[in-house]
């Protein structure tokens, strides 16, 4: 079973929730999007886990292997990258 499939989305009385097997896991929305949003972030956060950054090895919570730098380096590579750019 994969991580995505977790999770569902299910009725909560009158209202919407996800659910990871019988138990409930989240508060209760009244709109079926709001509840898929939440799915959503629970299975990638279940998915991540913590790898330490290619730039200054601090541990972090990584989505996958696309995702290597820490949220610091990242955006300081971004701002090095942007005032590196020349106007023409």
């Amino acid at each position: 079973m994969d991580v995505q499939s977790e999770f569902r989305v299910g009725k909560a009385g009158q209202y919407w929730a996800v659910f990871r097997g019988a138990h409930r896991v989240s508060p209760t929305y009244v709109r079926h999007e709001e509840a898929e949003d939440r799915r959503q972030r629970l299975a990638r956060r279940a998915a991540s886990k913590m790898r330490p950054c290619i730039s200054c090895s601090a541990l972090f919570r990584s989505e996958g292997p696309h995702h290597r730098m820490c949220p610091g380096c990242r955006t300081k590579s971004a701002s090095a990258d942007w005032m590196s750019r020349e106007v023409l």
